[in-house]
């Protein structure tokens, strides 16, 4: 599972936020991946496509590998990957030297392109592949979203084994099924409305709500992902408009607050085993600053790496720090005993 979504802001800038979760611990690192260094995407049977980085990079992505799955670029451009079960159809690991695994597609876009244009010029000279990933338990099925600096944005999908670029209006992204899916669902609820309604008739008797919030009865509450992508793009949409960037990014996580899977609520059968399915972490992104946020299930303090000044300070190799616990109390708690004073 996971949940994105976008928000204007009344300077004009556009931020935007995901949460990320999974059934095992990813084992997440923010990292700060430079211009000029060098990535090669491994197949199953060897090495796949390879380059040079043209832009610097920060967001995240696992530990133990060296491409980022989510993040912003020294252009402003961001992206990021998101789980698409039983929908991702992939082309065949063939070995070509311009395949690409599912994981390290969000890799390739942020450090070779500059704007959602570029990206769709320059798709073709990469396929992404059926390439088995013990790591991710197999074949990884992702797609993946994607925004220009002004909020524009689209998903791109493997789709019949070519990866399928469409407009995303909301700038909102959940899971399986398809973007056209979740549009279309949408129609499903015109009737939700943050107004809360005064007094209505029911013939010649007056009728009254038992309190406000009566506008969003209706509102999917569960965490499917047609659900999640419905109240993630209303949530958004009717957000009232944030001053700056900076009380957008804090709005962001208020309203990614609601997608946040407690440990243990969701459990999934894999492997013979049951395992349970929770929030990792969620991050915002401020690319206007070129500003990545970030916390984990087990650290809420909310954390920020900014892109030019780990530019100015780069020394040519990657640099990276743990996003944080996945699990337990760490977020740190102030005593605020000594704040109390005589009323």
């Amino acid at each position: 599972m996971c949940t994105g979504l976008r928000l204007a802001c009344a300077d004009g800038a556009v931020v935007h936020g995901r949460t990320v979760e999974f059934a095992v611990d990813l084992d997440l690192d923010v990292m700060h991946v430079p211009a000029g260094t060098t990535f090669t995407s491994g197949l199953s049977a060897g090495a796949g496509a390879s380059w040079t980085t043209a832009h610097s990079v920060v967001g995240v992505g696992r530990a133990s590998a060296d491409a980022v799955m989510d993040g912003i670029n020294d252009a402003g451009l961001t992206a990021g990957a998101f789980y698409f079960p039983g929908t991702a159809d992939y082309a065949a690991d063939d070995g070509g030297a311009d395949g690409v695994a599912p994981q390290d597609f969000v890799h390739w876009v942020l450090t070779t392109c500059a704007s959602i244009a570029e990206m769709r010029d320059r798709i073709h000279e990469v396929r992404v592949l059926a390439v088995d990933a013990p790591e991710w338990g197999g074949v990884a099925p992702f797609h993946y979203v994607v925004y220009d600096p002004d909020g524009t944005s689209v998903a791109v999908e493997p789709i019949a084994k070519t990866l399928q670029i469409t407009d995303n209006p909301f700038g909102s992204l959940t899971n399986s099924p398809e973007l056209g899916f979740h549009l279309k669902n949408l129609s499903q609820y015109m009737q939700v409305t943050p107004h809360t309604p005064d007094t209505i008739s029911i013939g010649a008797t007056p009728i009254t709500g038992f309190g406000t919030g009566t506008g969003s009865l209706g509102l999917p509450g569960d965490f499917t992902s047609p659900s999640r992508f419905v109240r993630a793009t209303l949530f958004s949409a009717d957000h009232s408009t944030p001053a700056t960037a900076a009380a957008g990014i804090q709005e962001v996580f208020h309203i990614l607050n609601q997608f946040d899977i407690p440990y243990g609520f969701i459990t999934v059968h894999e492997a013979g085993e049951e395992r349970v399915e929770w929030t990792l972490g969620t991050v915002a992104h401020d690319p206007g600053a070129g500003a990545f946020y970030f916390r984990s299930y087990g650290d809420q303090t909310l954390r920020r790496v900014t892109l030019a000044d780990l530019d100015t300070a780069e020394n040519g190799h990657i640099t990276r720090t743990s996003m944080g616990p996945a699990i337990g109390d760490l977020t740190a708690v102030v005593d605020a005993n000594a704040t109390l004073a005589p009323s």
